[in-house]
């Protein structure tokens, strides 16, 4: 027998309230940030950009970002509003610049891994790595990086020119798959990426009279191994306790190919309610091609649950980012007050989730396609036969148009690169002219 428990980090596996370690990593992550947010407004004009782990619509992300109150948290939005990287980088130089002039030079910038194809440049730069490391061989070393970037076009080039050598070998070297033809995301440091941008960008401000004064001083820190080995919190192991039971349960009654799952966790624990389903529904089928070439493919289905319809966006609820203080809670607490608080025991998934859970929905068709159907056995009339075929014609043809709906608002809009507008806006007027007598990108020598 073949009984599954929801055991995930990330918490996006379908139909399930809250997985096994979720819990335990964005606490253990939050403390961390919540310190180094300390130590930045301790020193008074430190900025530190966190790369974390997670993709780019990362649940964790947003869990820590709730938690620490951070200045901004990097995710994925609708690439049709521009996910360029100029447009990043003039957000991130936008907040920094607000608080500068409100007398504050700290902040804390939170990256998931993941977010690094989020970026049009980024992306087509590591397309054209890919199949230049595909059709050569390269030594793994720093004089071969030279002839891989002789080969970029020279709007890639000049994107690769300007990041940090070491973000160059990650990009060229960094854990390389030749037999899958991919680039292990998470050996690139985007916090060093993003920050020398940053960088970059006020230099260029500089340059041109918007700033006068050199006040920035950014730091990166990784933590995309953190809290991988962390020690579970109190409400995990209940969770994991409870969904041992539960698999138990399924087991001694015969049951097989079955998800167990709790719900209600939001509740105390003597109020949770289990449950389960069969694995095949943590199963999406994918279309790829058309016409003869069309095939179906079986892929793991994934919630993200920012892309849902009608979700309460997460940080509504939080001071402007310009206003924010990062909050330092404490470790981890296994005992007290302060472990027994509802608030370290419930997470901005575990609330949300619950409006976007199909399950009551399927219950209700499931229900109707068996009424439907003992209303077809059981008729005498062709045309009773006839309304009921056509019933249920018209209900696949709208689960199709919703499917195609929801498909469409979650996919991700490829624009050619080139399209993309890459001009820096100017702020003032007139700036245009004195620009032309001064160097609009200042090179890796000049730093």
């Amino acid at each position: 027998r073949v009984i599954g428990v929801p055991v995930s980090r990330d918490c996006n596996i379908p139909f399930v309230q809250q997985t096994v370690g979720y819990d335990s990593v964005c606490r253990t992550l939050t403390a961390k940030i919540g310190h180094l947010g300390c130590y930045a407004r301790d020193c008074g004009n430190m900025w530190i950009f966190i790369r974390s782990i997670g993709d780019s619509w990362s649940h964790i992300a947003v869990q820590c970002a709730l938690e620490s109150q951070i200045n901004l948290v990097l995710l994925s939005g609708s690439r049709l509003l521009g996910q360029s990287l100029a447009t990043i980088t003039n957000r991130i130089c936008d907040l920094i610049i607000r608080r500068h002039e409100a007398g504050v030079n700290h902040g804390v910038i939170l990256i998931p891994g993941g977010f690094l194809t989020e970026i049009f440049e980024i992306r087509q730069l590591l397309s054209e790595i890919v199949d230049i490391m595909r059709n050569n061989v390269y030594a793994t070393n720093w004089d071969s990086i030279r002839d891989v970037a002789a080969r970029l076009k020279p709007s890639t080039a000049a994107i690769f020119d300007a990041l940090p050598r070491d973000v160059q070998y990650e990009m060229c070297f960094g854990r390389y798959e030749q037999h899958k033809n991919r680039v292990d995301l998470g050996s690139i440091s985007t916090d060093r990426l993003l920050l020398r941008f940053v960088e970059i960008e006020l230099q260029r401000r500089r340059c041109l009279g918007l700033l006068t004064e050199d006040f920035f001083r950014g730091k990166s820190f990784p933590m995309i191994h953190q809290a991988r080995s962390a020690m579970p919190t109190n409400f995990d192991c209940d969770l994991a306790y409870t969904l041992g039971w539960g698999a138990g349960i399924l087991t001694a009654r015969g049951k097989t190919g079955h998800l167990v799952h709790a719900s209600d966790l939001q509740k105390p624990i003597d109020q949770w309610r289990l449950g389960s389903f069969p694995l095949s529904c943590l199963l999406g089928i994918q279309v790829v091609g058309e016409g003869e070439a069309k095939e179906h493919r079986v892929v793991p289905a994934m919630v993200h649950l920012l892309k849902c319809r009608g979700i309460v966006r997460p940080f509504s609820r939080l001071p402007p980012p310009q206003d924010r203080m990062a909050v330092y809670q404490g470790p981890v607490q296994y005992w007290g007050e302060a472990a027994d608080d509802p608030a370290m025991r419930t997470t901005w998934f575990m609330e949300a989730y619950p409006a976007q859970d199909p399950t009551q929905t399927l219950r209700e068709i499931s229900d109707l396609c068996g009424e439907l159907q003992s209303a077809m056995a059981s008729a005498k009339a062709e045309s009773t036969l006839y309304t009921v075929n056509n019933l249920l014609q018209n209900a696949l043809s709208v689960l199709d148009a919703y499917n195609q709906l929801h498909l469409s608002s979650q996919k991700a809009v490829e624009g050619p690169v080139e399209l993309v507008p890459t001009a820096w806006r100017m702020k003032l007027p007139g700036v245009q002219a004195e620009a032309a007598s001064r160097p609009k990108f200042p090179g890796k020598d000049d730093w």
